[in-house]
Protein backbone atom coordinates (compact mmCIF):
# COMPACT_ATOMS: atom_id res chain seq x y z
CA UNK A 1 0.00 0.00 0.00
CA UNK A 2 0.66 3.52 -0.68
CA UNK A 3 2.24 5.60 2.15
CA UNK A 4 0.68 8.63 3.13
CA UNK A 5 2.67 11.73 2.74
CA UNK A 6 2.30 13.96 5.19
CA UNK A 7 4.60 17.08 5.79
CA UNK A 8 3.88 19.01 9.03
CA UNK A 9 4.92 22.53 9.87
CA UNK A 10 3.90 26.01 11.07
CA UNK A 11 3.80 27.26 14.80
CA UNK A 12 6.16 25.10 16.90
CA UNK A 13 4.73 22.85 18.90
CA UNK A 14 6.64 19.70 20.17
CA UNK A 15 4.13 17.58 21.65
CA UNK A 16 2.35 17.61 18.33
CA UNK A 17 5.93 17.02 16.50
CA UNK A 18 5.97 13.48 19.26
CA UNK A 19 2.50 12.54 18.01
CA UNK A 20 2.85 12.29 14.63
CA UNK A 21 6.58 10.87 14.42
CA UNK A 22 5.19 7.86 16.70
CA UNK A 23 3.18 7.44 13.66
CA UNK A 24 3.18 3.47 12.31
CA UNK A 25 5.91 4.01 9.44
CA UNK A 26 4.27 1.20 7.18
CA UNK A 27 0.97 3.39 6.72
CA UNK A 28 2.46 6.72 7.20
CA UNK A 29 5.52 8.81 5.43
CA UNK A 30 6.07 11.61 7.51
CA UNK A 31 8.02 15.08 7.24
CA UNK A 32 8.47 17.28 10.03
CA UNK A 33 9.38 20.95 9.04
CA UNK A 34 10.82 22.96 12.64
CA UNK A 35 8.23 24.86 12.84
CA UNK A 36 8.99 28.55 13.75
CA UNK A 37 8.94 29.80 17.22
CA UNK A 38 8.55 33.81 16.71
CA UNK A 39 9.41 36.16 13.97
CA UNK A 40 13.00 35.90 14.37
CA UNK A 41 13.26 32.12 13.28
CA UNK A 42 10.27 33.02 10.31
CA UNK A 43 12.87 33.51 7.85
CA UNK A 44 14.39 30.45 7.76
CA UNK A 45 11.62 28.64 8.66
CA UNK A 46 10.05 30.33 5.45
CA UNK A 47 12.82 28.71 2.95
CA UNK A 48 12.24 25.15 4.26
CA UNK A 49 8.73 25.74 3.20
CA UNK A 50 9.83 27.07 -0.17
CA UNK A 51 12.10 23.84 -0.02
CA UNK A 52 9.45 21.20 0.49
CA UNK A 53 6.57 23.13 -1.72
CA UNK A 54 7.84 21.94 -4.80
CA UNK A 55 7.49 18.23 -3.18
CA UNK A 56 4.14 16.64 -4.61
CA UNK A 57 1.89 14.77 -3.13
CA UNK A 58 2.27 15.56 0.41
CA UNK A 59 -0.89 16.30 2.50
CA UNK A 60 0.27 19.75 4.73
CA UNK A 61 -0.76 20.05 8.01
CA UNK A 62 -0.01 23.39 9.28
CA UNK A 63 -0.06 23.97 13.04
CA UNK A 64 -1.51 26.30 15.46
CA UNK A 65 -0.57 26.46 19.03
CA UNK A 66 -3.27 26.44 21.42
CA UNK A 67 -5.15 29.70 22.06
CA UNK A 68 -2.72 31.30 19.43
CA UNK A 69 -4.00 33.94 17.19
CA UNK A 70 -3.52 33.50 13.58
CA UNK A 71 -1.33 35.75 12.10
CA UNK A 72 0.01 37.63 9.09
CA UNK A 73 2.89 35.30 8.78
CA UNK A 74 0.78 32.12 8.60
CA UNK A 75 -1.70 33.92 5.76
CA UNK A 76 1.51 34.57 4.16
CA UNK A 77 2.91 30.98 4.09
CA UNK A 78 -0.81 29.74 3.45
CA UNK A 79 -1.47 32.18 0.55
CA UNK A 80 1.88 30.59 -0.55
CA UNK A 81 1.42 26.97 -0.22
CA UNK A 82 -2.48 27.42 -1.60
CA UNK A 83 -0.51 29.24 -4.54
CA UNK A 84 1.39 25.91 -5.58
CA UNK A 85 -1.55 23.95 -5.53
CA UNK A 86 -1.21 22.06 -2.25
CA UNK A 87 -3.52 20.59 -0.26
CA UNK A 88 -3.40 22.35 3.41
CA UNK A 89 -5.33 21.46 6.64
CA UNK A 90 -4.90 23.71 9.64
CA UNK A 91 -4.78 22.36 12.88
CA UNK A 92 -5.00 23.39 16.40
CA UNK A 93 -4.85 21.24 19.69
CA UNK A 94 -5.56 22.69 22.92
CA UNK A 95 -7.92 25.66 23.26
CA UNK A 96 -9.30 27.08 19.99
CA UNK A 97 -8.49 31.10 18.77
CA UNK A 98 -9.90 30.78 14.67
CA UNK A 99 -13.31 32.84 14.02
CA UNK A 100 -16.13 31.40 12.39
CA UNK A 101 -15.32 34.02 10.20
CA UNK A 102 -11.79 33.09 9.52
CA UNK A 103 -13.57 29.59 9.46
CA UNK A 104 -16.03 29.84 6.62
CA UNK A 105 -13.34 32.09 4.75
CA UNK A 106 -10.94 29.23 4.35
CA UNK A 107 -13.94 26.52 3.69
CA UNK A 108 -15.10 28.41 0.78
CA UNK A 109 -11.17 27.75 -0.32
CA UNK A 110 -11.12 24.62 0.36
CA UNK A 111 -8.92 24.87 3.77
CA UNK A 112 -9.98 22.15 6.61
CA UNK A 113 -9.63 23.78 9.75
CA UNK A 114 -9.68 21.16 12.27
CA UNK A 115 -9.44 21.39 16.42
CA UNK A 116 -8.52 19.19 18.61
CA UNK A 117 -9.06 19.26 21.84
CA UNK A 118 -6.32 17.15 23.65
CA UNK A 119 -3.23 15.15 22.29
CA UNK A 120 -4.41 11.69 22.99
CA UNK A 121 -7.21 12.94 20.44
CA UNK A 122 -4.60 13.30 17.51
CA UNK A 123 -3.47 9.66 16.83
CA UNK A 124 -7.04 8.96 15.91
CA UNK A 125 -7.71 11.62 13.63
CA UNK A 126 -4.66 11.54 11.52
CA UNK A 127 -5.26 7.85 10.97
CA UNK A 128 -8.59 8.53 9.99
CA UNK A 129 -6.89 11.66 7.79
CA UNK A 130 -4.63 8.86 5.82
CA UNK A 131 -8.10 6.33 5.15
CA UNK A 132 -9.95 9.98 3.90
CA UNK A 133 -6.80 10.48 1.91
CA UNK A 134 -7.76 6.91 0.46
CA UNK A 135 -11.03 7.95 -0.64
CA UNK A 136 -9.40 11.87 -2.33
CA UNK A 137 -7.53 9.71 -4.35
CA UNK A 138 -9.87 7.52 -5.54
CA UNK A 139 -12.02 10.43 -6.35
CA UNK A 140 -9.19 11.95 -8.30
CA UNK A 141 -9.18 8.78 -10.23
CA UNK A 142 -12.95 9.26 -10.82
CA UNK A 143 -12.59 12.85 -12.12
CA UNK A 144 -10.01 11.78 -14.69
CA UNK A 145 -12.16 8.82 -16.32
CA UNK A 146 -14.70 11.16 -16.43
CA UNK A 147 -13.10 13.98 -18.27
CA UNK A 148 -11.44 11.42 -20.71
CA UNK A 149 -15.09 9.74 -21.55
CA UNK A 150 -16.27 13.65 -22.45
CA UNK A 151 -13.28 13.80 -24.66
CA UNK A 152 -14.54 11.12 -26.18
CA UNK A 153 -17.91 12.36 -26.63
CA UNK A 154 -16.56 15.41 -28.00
CA UNK A 155 -15.21 13.88 -30.87
CA UNK A 156 -18.96 12.67 -31.44
CA UNK A 157 -19.80 16.35 -31.02
CA UNK A 158 -17.51 17.34 -33.85
CA UNK A 159 -18.60 14.66 -36.24
CA UNK A 160 -22.61 16.22 -35.47
CA UNK A 161 -21.08 19.38 -36.96
CA UNK A 162 -20.90 17.86 -40.66
CA UNK A 163 -24.11 17.20 -41.13
CA UNK A 164 -24.90 19.38 -44.27
CA UNK A 165 -28.46 20.43 -43.22
CA UNK A 166 -29.18 23.28 -42.19
CA UNK A 167 -29.87 23.85 -38.76
CA UNK A 168 -30.78 19.86 -38.22
CA UNK A 169 -27.84 19.64 -35.29
CA UNK A 170 -29.24 20.79 -32.37
CA UNK A 171 -31.66 17.85 -31.56
CA UNK A 172 -28.54 15.27 -31.93
CA UNK A 173 -25.64 17.79 -29.83
CA UNK A 174 -28.53 18.11 -26.87
CA UNK A 175 -29.13 14.27 -27.01
CA UNK A 176 -25.01 13.80 -26.90
CA UNK A 177 -24.59 16.12 -24.19
CA UNK A 178 -27.54 14.30 -22.31
CA UNK A 179 -25.81 10.60 -22.15
CA UNK A 180 -22.49 12.73 -21.38
CA UNK A 181 -23.61 13.92 -18.55
CA UNK A 182 -25.30 10.23 -17.59
CA UNK A 183 -22.02 8.06 -17.96
CA UNK A 184 -20.57 11.55 -15.55
CA UNK A 185 -23.32 11.34 -12.85
CA UNK A 186 -23.44 7.28 -13.04
CA UNK A 187 -19.18 7.54 -12.04
CA UNK A 188 -19.87 9.90 -9.65
CA UNK A 189 -22.41 7.30 -7.94
CA UNK A 190 -25.03 10.73 -7.40
CA UNK A 191 -27.62 8.96 -8.64
CA UNK A 192 -30.11 11.25 -10.74
CA UNK A 193 -29.26 14.71 -11.04
CA UNK A 194 -31.42 15.45 -13.74
CA UNK A 195 -33.53 18.47 -12.12
CA UNK A 196 -30.24 19.84 -11.61
CA UNK A 197 -28.85 19.59 -14.90
CA UNK A 198 -32.25 20.31 -16.70
CA UNK A 199 -31.86 23.91 -14.19
CA UNK A 200 -28.45 24.69 -15.24
CA UNK A 201 -28.69 24.14 -18.93
CA UNK A 202 -31.31 26.00 -18.90
CA UNK A 203 -29.63 28.47 -17.39
CA UNK A 204 -26.92 28.86 -19.44
CA UNK A 205 -29.14 29.44 -22.41
CA UNK A 206 -27.60 26.79 -24.97
CA UNK A 207 -28.76 29.09 -27.92
CA UNK A 208 -27.40 32.21 -26.65
CA UNK A 209 -24.11 30.51 -26.41
CA UNK A 210 -24.06 29.07 -29.53
CA UNK A 211 -25.17 32.89 -30.90
CA UNK A 212 -21.86 34.16 -29.44
CA UNK A 213 -20.10 32.44 -32.09
CA UNK A 214 -20.62 34.20 -35.30
CA UNK A 215 -18.95 31.57 -37.50
CA UNK A 216 -21.60 29.24 -36.42
CA UNK A 217 -24.42 31.19 -38.46
CA UNK A 218 -21.38 31.93 -41.49
CA UNK A 219 -21.76 27.77 -41.39
CA UNK A 220 -25.08 27.46 -41.43
CA UNK A 221 -25.29 29.57 -44.07
CA UNK A 222 -22.90 27.89 -46.37
CA UNK A 223 -24.93 24.67 -45.84
CA UNK A 224 -27.86 26.14 -47.80
CA UNK A 225 -25.82 26.23 -51.07
CA UNK A 226 -25.46 23.15 -52.59
CA UNK A 227 -22.15 21.83 -52.52
CA UNK A 228 -20.46 24.97 -51.81
CA UNK A 229 -18.92 25.45 -47.81
CA UNK A 230 -19.90 22.38 -46.76
CA UNK A 231 -16.25 21.25 -45.79
CA UNK A 232 -15.53 24.75 -43.95
CA UNK A 233 -19.12 24.95 -42.48
CA UNK A 234 -18.47 21.88 -41.27
CA UNK A 235 -15.21 22.59 -39.64
CA UNK A 236 -16.63 25.66 -37.83
CA UNK A 237 -19.67 24.16 -36.82
CA UNK A 238 -18.01 20.84 -35.29
CA UNK A 239 -15.83 23.71 -33.49
CA UNK A 240 -18.60 25.07 -31.54
CA UNK A 241 -19.81 21.17 -30.88
CA UNK A 242 -16.97 20.76 -29.76
CA UNK A 243 -16.53 23.22 -27.33
CA UNK A 244 -19.77 23.53 -26.33
CA UNK A 245 -20.30 19.59 -25.13
CA UNK A 246 -16.56 20.55 -23.23
CA UNK A 247 -17.69 23.12 -21.63
CA UNK A 248 -20.77 21.52 -20.29
CA UNK A 249 -19.13 18.32 -19.34
CA UNK A 250 -16.61 19.90 -17.34
CA UNK A 251 -18.74 22.22 -15.72
CA UNK A 252 -21.13 19.34 -14.38
CA UNK A 253 -18.22 17.05 -13.67
CA UNK A 254 -16.58 19.65 -11.65
CA UNK A 255 -19.94 20.29 -9.78
CA UNK A 256 -20.39 16.50 -8.63
CA UNK A 257 -16.80 16.19 -7.59
CA UNK A 258 -17.27 19.08 -5.51
CA UNK A 259 -20.35 17.40 -4.33
CA UNK A 260 -18.15 13.84 -3.45
CA UNK A 261 -15.45 15.94 -1.85
CA UNK A 262 -17.93 16.96 0.63
CA UNK A 263 -18.93 13.95 1.40
CA UNK A 264 -15.83 12.74 2.12
CA UNK A 265 -14.60 15.16 4.86
CA UNK A 266 -18.23 15.49 6.06
CA UNK A 267 -19.53 11.88 5.74
CA UNK A 268 -23.19 12.71 8.03
CA UNK A 269 -24.04 15.44 5.53
CA UNK A 270 -27.09 15.48 3.48
CA UNK A 271 -26.34 14.62 -0.21
CA UNK A 272 -29.38 16.66 -1.18
CA UNK A 273 -28.60 19.57 0.66
CA UNK A 274 -25.22 19.08 -0.64
CA UNK A 275 -26.33 19.12 -4.34
CA UNK A 276 -28.55 22.03 -3.98
CA UNK A 277 -25.73 23.93 -2.10
CA UNK A 278 -23.20 23.65 -4.55
CA UNK A 279 -25.00 22.62 -8.31
CA UNK A 280 -26.15 26.66 -8.37
CA UNK A 281 -27.34 28.55 -11.96
CA UNK A 282 -24.12 31.27 -10.60
CA UNK A 283 -21.51 29.08 -10.25
CA UNK A 284 -22.47 26.66 -13.11
CA UNK A 285 -22.64 29.82 -15.34
CA UNK A 286 -18.96 31.13 -14.43
CA UNK A 287 -17.77 27.82 -14.42
CA UNK A 288 -19.12 27.02 -18.29
CA UNK A 289 -17.80 30.58 -19.10
CA UNK A 290 -14.51 29.32 -18.19
CA UNK A 291 -14.11 26.31 -19.58
CA UNK A 292 -16.04 27.61 -23.06
CA UNK A 293 -12.83 30.24 -23.28
CA UNK A 294 -10.73 27.54 -22.55
CA UNK A 295 -11.89 25.79 -25.15
CA UNK A 296 -12.19 28.72 -27.54
CA UNK A 297 -8.55 29.40 -27.25
CA UNK A 298 -7.31 25.65 -27.36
Amino acid sequence: MQKLKILVIGQHIEAVYERFAALDGERFAMTILQGYTDESTYESFSKRVMQYSEEKEYVIVYTIQSNEPWKDIDAQTLQFLRSRGKQVLVLQVGQASISSSQQEQWATEQIEYVHVETIDSLNAFVHQLGERQIQFAKLEEVKEEVEKSIRRHVGIAFAVGFTPIPFADGPILLANQAKMLSKAMQRYELGSLTRQIQTIVGALGLGQVVSQFGRYAVSQVAKLIPGVGTVAGGVINGAVASAITTALGLTISELSYRVKREMILDPDVSKKELIDRIFTKQEAKRLFDQYLKKEQQS
